[in-house]
């Protein structure tokens, strides 16, 4: 496997000194699953949860993109999580309550710079398609996602861009403020710099495929022959 050697080489290069900012994993965990009726983290398919199936997927990648650790926002039953801050908030404020632990004024060391959100109810995800996000952070973008979805994200751990977090989270506009691509596109108008949309071509648009309903998990089950 040569080819593949050689091109994480090639990205270390390209990367410079970001190769060197750790990164946490944020499995967003914190959904009501309203439409499923039941937790969708624990919804079974062979013999792995849907939580363990991503939990190991985010574990797969590899050096040099490897994960420092991986979070669990929101709450599942059986597993050490972090409840949000404010409640019912959506991915925002699960994204939030994790930056605001993870931010340089916390005062703890060694904390990680940058954040990859990712929703627990995508199993159709790879690592490659990760990887990409990684590949692409660089000075001075501060979110990273893919055209026409807003998960899943890599942001920057900042002072500032937890503070436009807090503010949303905590507003009472409920439907534009936590909405990620409102939060998005404000970063976007103070300096297109500060945000990077990859393309995504027509066979990886079935990897944003959300579970939400008992028929989409069927489906993904049946796809992958779960039993």
């Amino acid at each position: 496997m040569p080819d593949v050697v050689f091109l994480r080489l090639a990205v270390r290069e390209q990367l410079g000194s970001v190769m060197n900012e750790l990164i946490s994993g944020v499995l967003l965990c914190g959904g009501k699953s309203c439409r499923m009726g039941r937790n969708k983290a624990l919804l079974p398919c062979g013999r792995m949860t849907l939580v363990e199936h991503m939990l190991a997927l985010l574990e797969s990648i590899r050096a040099p993109f490897a994960l420092d650790q991986v979070l669990l926002s929101g709450s599942v039953e059986g597993y050490p999580a972090l409840a949000d801050l404010l409640p019912d908030k959506g991915p925002l404020g699960g994204i939030y309550t994790v930056m605001d632990g993870q931010r340089p004024a916390s005062g703890i060391q060694g904390l990680a710079k940058w954040l990859l959100a990712v929703p627990v109810d995508m199993p159709r995800l790879t690592v490659p398609l990760l990887e990409r996000l990684l590949i692409a952070r660089s000075e001075p973008c501060k979110v990273v996602f893919f055209r026409e979805h807003e998960l899943p994200l890599l942001v920057r751990v900042e002072e500032d861009v937890c503070g436009l977090l807090k503010r949303r989270v905590f507003s009472a506009n409920w439907g534009r403020d936590l909405s990620l691509r409102s939060f998005v596109e404000e970063l976007r108008g103070h300096d297109p710099a500060l945000v990077r949309e990859l393309d995504v071509c027509s066979a990886e648009r079935t990897a944003f495929l959300n579970i939400n309903r008992p028929q989409d998990w069927n489906e993904y089950c049946q796809e992958n022959w779960c039993v």
